[in-house]
């Protein structure tokens, strides 16, 4: 099994943020989802994929595990799990 080559992701992390200024969507998913294959642990990837998903395919996220320790939520639930838990609490994420 070879190891991912963290300047790979990085570099198509670069390539989809100026595809995103450029505005040209399609490539920018192309280049997030190279990221994110490399390096499912970057933020980076799974934000720009994010920015250029539809409405609808944002929606189909909602409460899904996304990437590691991420989750997507709705804001009203976002909000009481941030007014529950003090900072530091430890929150277990089960299916």
């Amino acid at each position: 099994m070879t190891t991912p080559d963290p300047s790979s992701a990085r570099q198509a992390i670069q390539n989809a943020q100026k595809a995103l200024q450029a505005g040209d969507k399609r490539s920018a998913r192309r280049w997030a989802e190279r990221a994110a294959s490399l390096a499912p642990g970057l933020e980076e990837p799974w934000l720009i994929l994010a920015a250029v998903a539809s409405p609808r395919a944002s929606l189909a996220y909602l409460g899904r595990p996304v990437s590691y320790g991420c989750v997507v939520l709705g804001v009203s639930d976002a909000r009481l799990l941030y007014d529950w838990a003090e900072i530091g609490t430890v929150v277990e994420i089960k299916r």
